[in-house]
């Protein structure tokens, strides 16, 4: 199996500082903190000229997106909280930072959303499952650190347990979450190198993956990036 390395150079800062040094932000004003839900990105989907990202946060609240550079990109959130931002097409791969801003106030929502330029995106967020966001049911993503793997996928809500195979193991019935999320955590040697979801399967390359690059092949692309104490992990997303 040839993995091609796309991106590298440009990525490198990105992935590195996904989830560790935040840019320069707006200080809190010294005043009653109130929580707020911080924003969430549930969709990215690559239209035409236009990719939108949509998802919820408090309603009527400013959902600013920072990408790698800081550049701020905003919408606003409607009153059932609903928002989408509307982008250009990346050229080149783009990490977005969503949170929600209330005058001086900034409240950065969990993770970290990573698009590349053919409209894949997934939402990092260190020590939790990757969450892909421009695709339907089936295997969303693999994540590892070296020893232990989160095998993580989706499927409409209030669905029936998913049936995923590890390697050669026996099937199991994994359950749903609200989302529609199924999530298994395992030792990396169990996988044997095939996930199996619903009879589908998958060839994930987990090994290998520097920080701060892509690589690609016909079974899917992975993607080294690390968290804020510099440790190395590898997220994978099959090909659809």
């Amino acid at each position: 199996m040839i993995l091609r390395p796309r991106y590298v150079l440009c990525l490198a800062a990105l992935l590195l500082a996904a989830c560790g040094e935040e840019v320069e932000r707006p200080v809190a004003a010294p005043e009653e903190a109130v929580w707020r839900a911080p924003p969430r990105v549930d969709r990215v989907a690559l239209n035409g000229d236009r990719l939108e990202l949509t998802g919820s946060a408090q309603p009527g609240a400013r959902v600013v997106m920072r990408d790698g550079d800081g550049q701020a990109h905003a919408a606003s959130a409607g009153p059932d909280g609903g928002f989408m931002l509307v982008l250009p097409p990346p050229g080149q791969p783009v990490l977005l930072r969503p949170e929600n801003q209330d005058g001086e106030r900034s409240l950065p929502g969990p993770d970290s959303i990573l698009v590349l330029p053919d409209g894949a995106a997934v939402a990092l967020s260190p020590g939790a499952p990757s969450r892909r966001l421009d695709v339907g049911e089936g295997l969303s993503a693999v994540d590892s650190d070296g020893r232990m793997a989160i095998v993580s996928g989706r499927t409409g809500r209030g669905q029936p347990p998913v049936k995923v195979r590890l390697g050669s193991a026996r099937e199991m019935e994994v359950p749903v979450d609200a989302y529609g999320v199924w999530t298994v955590r395992v030792d990396v040697a169990a996988l044997g190198g095939v996930v199996t979801v619903e009879g589908t399967e998958y060839r994930p390359t987990l090994s290998g993956a520097a920080p701060g690059s892509i690589s690609e092949d016909a079974e899917g692309t992975r993607i080294g990036w690390a968290t804020p104490d510099g440790a190395a992990l590898t997220t994978w997303i099959p090909a659809r």
